[in-house]
């Protein structure tokens, strides 16, 4: 990738039980996820550090998702993908970050 002047970025992204408990309710019932609780966001920290550790760029896309107005909107119900207002605002964290790097 450096040969050719292509950098290598890796984006990361919640999933609804990372949010909210309100988010991805019959979904988390199905697979046994407890209906109360927020879990850790630990996979966003290890990303991180193998991202610096190897000099890759991470992007996390968790604070726009955990910011949102309601993000049990941002994920369909049944099966935890983003609706169109989830893919909305990780368009915005990319946005941002293309916005404001130093790769744009």
């Amino acid at each position: 990738l450096q040969q050719n002047n292509v950098s290598f970025v890796i984006h990361v992204y919640p999933y609804a039980l990372q949010i909210s408990p309100d988010a991805w309710k019959s979904g988390r019932a199905k697979f046994f996820f407890s209906d109360d609780k927020v879990y850790p966001t630990k996979p966003f920290e290890v990303v991180g550090a193998f991202g610096s550790e190897n000099n890759i760029t991470v992007v996390s896309s968790y604070s726009y998702f955990k910011n949102a107005p309601d993000p049990a909107l941002l994920y369909f119900d049944y099966d935890g993908h983003f609706t169109v207002a989830g893919h909305k605002v990780a368009a915005k964290a990319l946005y941002d970050f293309v916005k404001n790097s130093v790769f744009s």
